[in-house]
């Protein structure tokens, strides 16, 4: 009786140090489960850091090509500008010239 006794409590502890095993495991499983899943929300965290990196990297180029183009057009109508320019002031000479060789040619008529 004594050897079962002494055997039963044997068992006994044993099941009490398999049952504290068994709950540092479940533990162990919950705090893992709990970092995975923070690693997931990271990762998830670090693809949409990434993914708007690449949009902002997108519209600055998209800025800056649209900068470049406007640049162009802006230097085409300056010199679009400075070209008319130029020819009002080539006719605004002829006809300033012409005017005054009719005034001097009247002036000589005038004169005789």
């Amino acid at each position: 009786v004594a050897e079962l006794e002494e055997s039963l409590a044997d068992e006994k502890q044993a099941a009490a140090a398999l049952d504290g095993a068994t709950a540092q495991g479940q533990e162990a499983e919950r705090r893992a489960n709990e970092l995975a899943a923070r690693v997931a929300e990271l990762e998830e965290s670090v693809a949409d850091e990434k993914e708007a990196g690449a949009a902002r990297d997108h519209a600055a180029a998209a800025q800056a090509e649209a900068a470049e183009g406007l640049a162009g057009k802006l230097s085409a109508r300056i010199a679009e500008l400075e070209q008319s320019t130029a020819e009002e002031k080539q006719a605004s000479g002829e006809a300033l010239r012409r005017a005054a060789a009719a005034e001097e040619a009247k002036l000589a008529a005038q004169s005789e």
